[in-house]
């Protein structure tokens, strides 16, 4: 249809975007389920949580205190990677 048409400023803003604004910024996709286990790399050294029911355990068998780890995985839920 020929004419000028009146839009949004929202949607002016929402085209002007280029795609590295629409990808999924979270590096890990988790948000919303605990996982089973949790492997942390540090070069030669590797550290290991792992779940069974509400409790948390570390690789050398001592049981973990589950604030500690559910903070520590709130912590892995936030990161987000700002390129590729």
């Amino acid at each position: 249809m020929e004419g000028v048409y009146k839009v949004p400023s929202e949607l002016g803003d929402a085209v002007s975007k280029d795609a590295e604004d629409f990808r999924e910024k979270r590096v890990f996709d988790f948000a919303e389920v605990d996982p089973d286990k949790v492997e942390l790399h540090d070069g030669p050294k590797a550290y290991f949580l792992t779940r069974s029911g509400e409790d948390w355990w570390s690789a050398d068998g001592k049981k973990m205190d589950p604030l500690s780890v559910q903070e520590f995985l709130r912590s892995i839920r936030g990161l987000t990677a700002t390129k590729i």
